[in-house]
């Protein structure tokens, strides 16, 4: 009777913990990815959100490379801290910055030091 019990235990046990898995895998966690090919399209300039034609493509991958499509003999590589992202390119003398955020599964990216006093940032979309 134990051995039936504990066998009904481990198979409750079991069904919860799948259970469990499939409530995880509902993609929200992957929404909030960086990584992957990021297009410009939109840029709040102070005046309003502008649409932007031709933008640019930014690739982060797992590995942590950055490439910028409009420098594309400049790959270099990215760290995060928090809601900060560093990239360090050999083309430019020192890393650029960005505060990013998402936003309606968009990429949201204000540059530091912010090149304009309206609050500018570049909203990106995943490819």
């Amino acid at each position: 009777m134990k051995i039936l019990g504990l066998n009904f235990f481990l198979g409750l046990t079991m069904a919860m913990a799948i259970q469990s898995c499939d409530n995880d895998d509902d993609g929200k966690g992957q929404e909030n990815d960086i990584t992957g090919q990021w297009h410009l399209y939109q840029r709040f300039d102070g005046d309003g959100i502008d649409p932007v034609d031709n933008g640019k493509t930014l690739t982060f991958t797992e590995e942590n490379n950055f490439i910028d499509s409009f420098l594309p003999d400049c790959q270099g590589t990215f760290s995060m801290d928090n809601d900060t992202i560093t990239i360090d390119m050999p083309c430019k003398d020192e890393p650029i910055q960005y505060v990013f955020s998402f936003e309606e599964m968009n990429l949201i990216l204000v540059e530091l030091p912010s090149t304009c006093d309206e609050g500018c940032y570049d909203i990106y979309k995943k490819k």
